[in-house]
């Protein structure tokens, strides 16, 4: 009776212990996503030639006001200096970012985020509609600043060759 009693507490105690070392992925893409994102943004659609894309140049502000979501507002401008801005509410489920749009429209992006040596996070995003499935767009935006950001670092001071030397007498 003794050694089951063991072999139980010791399965019992293996589960918990892998139960509550689980993470929580679309929290810290949440995390991950709030700041101020700008670049390319497109749309499929097909014309009387076939298939096209337009792209637009974006701004996205994201704001978090739950651990798996927020609002934000995006900002597309086209070719002849006239944009559109629009409100939308965000979440982050099962791994894609879902937006919920004021004007009704909700997509879903299927993304990848990666960062390069100079801090810069890009995200590229495969954009689909929520209610048929169907890709309608993509994106290539970079976060510009986030929550995160120092606000300031070395790149701010003189550098050592820019100041004036003395001439030596």
């Amino acid at each position: 009776m003794n050694k089951k009693l063991t072999l139980l507490l010791v399965a019992l105690i293996a589960a918990l212990t892998f139960t509550s070392c689980s993470t929580d992925d679309d929290a810290d893409t949440a995390d991950y996503f709030v700041g101020y994102w700008e670049g390319k943004m497109g749309t499929y659609f097909y014309d009387e030639l076939g298939y096209g894309t337009d792209y637009y140049y974006s701004q996205l502000d994201i704001q978090r006001t739950s651990k798996y979501g927020g609002w934000g507002r995006e900002r597309d401008y086209n070719g002849y200096h006239s944009f559109v801005t629009i409100d939308f509410q965000w979440t982050v489920q099962d791994g894609y970012i879902y937006f919920h749009y004021s004007n009704g429209a909700e997509v879903a992006l299927d993304f990848e985020m990666d960062g390069s040596y100079d801090g810069t996070t890009r995200m590229r995003a495969i954009v689909y509609d929520t209610h048929t499935g169907n890709a309608v767009g993509n994106a290539e935006l970079y976060r510009i600043n986030s929550w995160y950001d120092d606000w300031y670092d070395n790149s701010f001071w003189a550098k050592p060759d820019a100041l004036p030397q003395k001439e030596e007498e």
